[in-house]
């Protein structure tokens, strides 16, 4: 669950000598200059051209309703600041199966900024690519608000994946699906995930984390998880670093280990609501690989999860039976 070291190279390589030898860029290169905006047309050609090395702080808007089909390959790395305004449009990989795998979006530099705000993605990623189906966060960082990412594929995050920093707020993940975090998998060092107000159902993972696999420093706020499975462990979320959870809710989420959440890390949990999730095995509500002390509750009310709230049994304050 790690980069593809050689796509690392070929992906910096594209952001020029200064970022590929980790340079200090020059104060006249930091300057943040007018936005560029640019309207696109409903038109998937138009798009393509206008992510084609734009200026830095660029923003384009897309046409309201309109869905731009992808049928060849994603868009345009983005390794400058580029904001993208919606409006509702979708952006889909087409479902024609001579449709090559791709992922539709990839930050690929550490001066790569993408924010997307009310653009919605579908059917991203295919067996053909290595991580997110809709949102690949090679490095960089990417800021998303609103939208929906549907039916996205990936063996690492099914619709974003982020080895950088990353941050959701207020969008809807359903149907995605991955080996590891249906919906998303974060991996870092010294950066970090943010996810607020974010809904995630009905994504799937063949092995972690059914909606989110956490591999980092991850925060997750008045969040909803509904209806997600993981084959193995972490029907909702599967944390491997440091997690706070605070004022979430999950239900109705299933695994075979942690049908809610699975913990081998640090974890905090704090005013949130864990109730009819299930696991096959053991930890209906958490399970806690590593035992009590990596897991602190906080006025949580864990209840109605099957076969018991946690596990190991009795050994976290705050959650009994």
């Amino acid at each position: 669950m790690h980069l593809n070291p050689l796509r690392v190279a070929a992906t910096a390589a594209l952001c020029g000598g200064i970022v590929t030898l980790g340079l200090v860029p020059t104060q006249a290169a930091l300057a943040d200059p007018d936005p560029t905006v640019v309207n696109v047309p409903c038109s998937t050609s138009s798009l393509v051209a206008d992510m084609t090395s734009p200026p830095n702080n660029t923003v384009l808007n897309l046409a309201p309703g309109c869905t731009y089909w992808l049928t060849t390959s994603g868009l345009p790395t983005v390794m400058r600041q580029l904001t993208i305004n919606g409006h509702g449009a979708w952006i889909k990989r087409s479902s024609a199966v001579d449709t090559p795998s791709f992922s539709i979006f990839v930050v690929g530099c550490t001066t790569g900024d993408l924010i997307l705000k009310d653009v919605n993605v579908a059917d991203g990623g295919g067996n053909g690519i290595s991580h997110g189906g809709a949102v690949d966060v090679t490095n960089g960082s990417a800021s998303i608000y609103g939208g929906t990412f549907r039916g996205n594929t990936a063996p690492t995050g099914g619709a974003i994946a982020n080895y950088g920093t990353l941050a959701v707020a207020g969008a809807t993940f359903t149907d995605n699906s991955a080996q590891y975090g249906g919906a998303i998998y974060s991996e870092g060092t010294i950066k970090s995930a943010t996810l607020d107000h974010d809904t995630f159902s009905h994504n799937y993972a063949s092995e972690l984390g059914g909606a989110v696999d956490n591999n980092d420093k991850m925060t997750v706020t008045d969040s909803l998880f509904r209806d997600n499975s993981a084959a193995n462990e972490g029907g909702a979320v599967y944390n491997e670093n440091d997690l706070t959870i605070k004022h979430s809710q999950f239900g109705m989420n299933s695994a075979t280990w942690g049908g809610g959440i699975y913990n081998e890390a640090t974890a905090a949990v704090d005013r949130s609501l864990i109730t009819t999730n299930q696991a096959t095995d053991g930890g209906g509500g958490i399970y806690n690989e590593n035992g009590a002390v990596d897991v602190t509750l906080t006025g949580d009310v864990i209840n109605s999860n099957v076969p018991d709230q946690c596990e190991p049994l009795n050994t976290m304050a705050g959650c009994t039976g």
